[in-house]
């Protein structure tokens, strides 16, 4: 299944994992790709699975992501499993005395019923944290005034991480970096003077993995699950719908008297190309109706068709070859390819956006009080239709069906969002793998999907994946470079919108590069990159450092493993086939 080499439902060669026919496929592929790292092996595993349980909406991760259109801040790596070290923090919890805390000029520190009080200034203590370690802090705030918590270098460096002011009592729970050798944890009343506040059970643990993260809100990308580009799609009375000739219709239903009458509903101003889909059901009634189904721009042609809606059969159309197929549920897929006209104009030359698209429906001459009802109207490219539920609900940009109906949660890059982890230390190993579920949406400008230092091509011992490269030609580009020069796969003839799994391979030593896609090998070459190891640089993902080549699309899964041994062909398996399924990208 999925093109993995399988034993016992799992992937052949992943290493010493549970061969439990009682585990779920799903299960089983995520132990087998958690093997990848099995040894200790470096690199990073971003998982879509983990949306809500191990993603951020800010870089400290104090505030969860709960829902979709929410920004990331914080994405936690699953490359160590997020092993929890040892406890670092002296006489944290429950205390009788202050032992290892140190007031400042100004504070008083005493311990309350098993609580640190602190009154006035703060109180701190130092620890021991590693360069480039993650770590977790957690501590109850018990609030008689508001109370803060701050780690940084230094005690209440403002610049560093805290839980702001906490006016209630709660438990605090955030992350940081370590850059400092000597690390600080500080204790103190939000105001100062003669206000106090509680403290207990503090506690800094270092949480394994390279996580990724982004400080800066206004270049964080969005976590998103949606693909149906419509809105009030349950509501025709919805303001996202334009009524023509018509007063403003009940639910779904739009009604006509005896007579001639034109009526049709509009949405417009939709970023979208090539192949689109709708899906609209009528009332079990004989004859034929006309459906409006789609047009490219406001002065351009509307695409029409007419069918039967007892048997599907096309009767008639214009300007559109349309597909008719039943639905399980009882409605009809009218699938029509979009067709730009004055492709050559630099107005409609676009990939996504650029130009206001419509959904219209329906348009008739009626007779009597024959009635059309159009429901389940779903606006997306066509690829999208086969691996994804037919229909999204949509109320606004916000509030639709999201990975609880089946639609998987991604990373979604506008093309000036981007995120990077610390460095991380791939000095012992030659061989590198990334596997990347994607989805690219624009051949407009060069994009980096994931770049291990600030440019793989100045740097020895690094790696990039493009998509698409600055060649400009539709394309999906790999480039890896030892210590002489850089050897690349372009894969061309790739263009957007575009979902895959990526496989990307490389050794420096022997030499080789090779890209996969969704599982069949796309190109491959020994071209020579010199010799030596990978080097300690940071991974930065859609953009070159945070300063260029910004990438326009989505991605749902990002593996990179460094290795001393090449993957085998069962672990490659795995890897691709939990990407697969986890992207819907086939």
């Amino acid at each position: 299944m999925f093109g993995a080499a399988t034993q016992n439902g799992v992937g052949v060669g992943i290493g010493n994992i549970p061969t439990l026919t009682s585990l779920s496929y799903s299960v089983q592929l995520n132990l087998a790709v958690a093997a990848l790292f099995a040894s200790g092996e470096p690199g990073i595993w971003l998982d879509n699975a983990d949306w809500n349980t191990g993603w951020f909406q800010d870089a400290a991760g104090t505030i969860p992501i709960t829902a979709m259109e929410q920004p990331l801040g914080l994405a936690l790596s699953k490359d160590k499993g997020l092993a929890v070290g040892a406890e670092i923090v002296t006489n944290g919890s429950n205390p009788t005395a202050t032992t290892g805390w140190t007031p400042s000029a100004g504070s008083t520190l005493t311990v309350v019923g098993n609580k640190f009080r602190v009154q006035g200034q703060e109180s701190y203590q130092a620890f021991t944290t590693v360069v480039g370690k993650w770590y977790r802090v957690s501590i109850d705030i018990a609030v008689v005034n508001p109370g803060a918590v701050y780690v940084g270098t230094a005690p209440r460096n403002a610049a560093n991480y805290s839980t702001g002011q906490v006016s209630v009592s709660a438990t605090k729970t955030f992350y940081f970096l370590a850059t400092v050798a000597s690390t600080y944890i500080s204790m103190l009343p939000w105001n100062g003077g003669t206000e106090y506040c509680d403290f207990n059970n503090i506690s800094c643990k270092q949480i394994a993995g390279n996580h990724v993260f982004q400080s800066t809100s206004g270049v964080r990308p969005v976590v998103s699950a949606r693909v149906n580009l419509l809105t009030g799609t349950e509501d025709k009375a919805n303001a996202a719908w334009a009524k023509t000739n018509v007063t403003a219709p009940t639910a779904t239903t739009v009604k006509a008297s005896a007579g001639t009458f034109q009526a049709f509903c509009v949405q417009g101003s939709l970023a979208v190309s090539a192949s689109q889909q709708c899906t609209m059901v009528t009332n079990a009634k004989n004859g034929t109706y006309d459906y409006l189904w789609m047009g490219d721009r406001g002065d351009a042609v509307i695409h029409s068709a007419t069918f039967n809606v007892n048997t599907g059969a096309v009767i008639g159309s214009s300007n559109c070859t349309p597909t008719i197929t039943a639905n399980a549920d009882g409605t009809w897929l009218c699938k029509i390819a979009y067709t730009r006209t004055n492709a050559g104009s630099a107005s409609q030359n676009e990939a996504f956006g650029g130009s206001s698209h419509t959904i219209d429906y329906p348009s008739r001459t009626w007779a009597g009080t024959e009635t059309l009802t159009a429901t389940k109207d779903d606006f997306r490219p066509t690829d999208q239709t086969v691996t994804l539920p037919p229909y999204q609900r949509v109320n606004t940009s916000s509030d639709y069906d999201g990975p609880d109906k089946g639609f998987p949660p991604y990373i979604s890059l506008n093309g000036t969002q981007w995120m990077q982890t610390g460095s991380v230390d791939y000095s012992g190993v030659n061989k590198m793998l990334v596997i990347a579920g994607v989805r690219k949406l624009s051949d407009a400008t060069t994009g980096i999907i994931i770049e291990l230092s600030a440019n793989f091509a100045s740097n020895n011992g690094s790696f990039a994946v493009f998509g698409p490269s600055s060649n400009g030609v539709n394309d999906l580009y790999f480039g890896s470079k030892g210590t002489i020069a850089a050897s690349a796969i372009d894969v061309l003839g790739k263009a957007a919108p575009l979902s895959t799994v990526m496989t990307c391979q490389s050794d420096i030593g022997a030499p080789s590069i090779s890209m996969r896609l969704n599982g069949a090998l796309a190109q491959s070459n020994s071209s020579t990159q010199g010799t030596g190891n990978y080097g300690n640089f940071a991974h930065y993902i859609g953009s070159r450092a945070g300063s260029s080549l910004f990438f326009t699309g989505q991605i749902s899964q990002l593996i990179a493993r460094g290795s001393t041994v090449a993957a085998n062909d069962g672990q490659i398996g795995s890897g691709e086939a939990y990407s697969r399924m986890r992207s819907r990208a086939y």
